[in-house]
């Protein structure tokens, strides 16, 4: 079993797996030890993955700050070496952030942007981010006019991703 990136991936899936059954924990423990596995192994794409399964799991944990900063970092590392479904996660667990700090609108944003890119490379939002993401956009309709909500919407669906994550309003 001497593959060290397939470990990588499998304390990912645990950090998810835990993150899902709220043991946040075990998802932080096991997300650092996954994001570090590819840290070491220089492997940019699976970094990215680690760090958003990370980023989840620091904002339900209560630390946005360092949930948001490795969520730029997926980012950042997905839309320059890929793939394009993990700027998708990356943007969703943005949009759960800025929600929780009571920034409806920039959600509503990131929700758009994620929405766009998942129908442009074909990528449906996988059932186990389907609640959360629900949850978010359902909490921004509560606090957001029915035009306010269209109007991020819109933005989402058209403005660059660079512009949307740049502007936290």
């Amino acid at each position: 079993m001497g593959d060290i990136g397939a470990a990588g991936f499998s304390l990912n899936n645990l950090a998810l797996a835990a993150y899902i059954r709220a043991d946040l924990p075990r998802a932080l423990a096991y997300s650092r030890e996954s994001v570090a596995v590819f840290r070491d192994l220089s492997n940019q794409p699976s970094l990215a993955e680690a760090l958003t399964t990370q980023g989840r799991v620091l904002g339900a944990a209560g630390d946005l700050e360092a949930a948001l900063a490795s969520l730029v970092e997926a980012l950042s590392l997905s839309w320059a070496a890929g793939p394009r479904s993990i700027v998708a996660v990356s943007l969703e667990a943005m949009a759960t952030l800025a929600i929780a700090q009571s920034m409806a609108a920039h959600a509503v944003k990131l929700c758009a942007a994620a929405t766009a890119l998942r129908s442009s490379i074909r990528a449906p939002l996988p059932p186990y981010n389907a609640a959360e993401y629900g949850r978010t956009l359902r909490r921004a309709r509560d606090l957001l006019s029915d035009l306010e909500f269209a109007d991020a919407w819109t933005m989402g669906m058209t403005l660059p991703v660079d512009q949307i994550v740049g502007t936290r309003r």
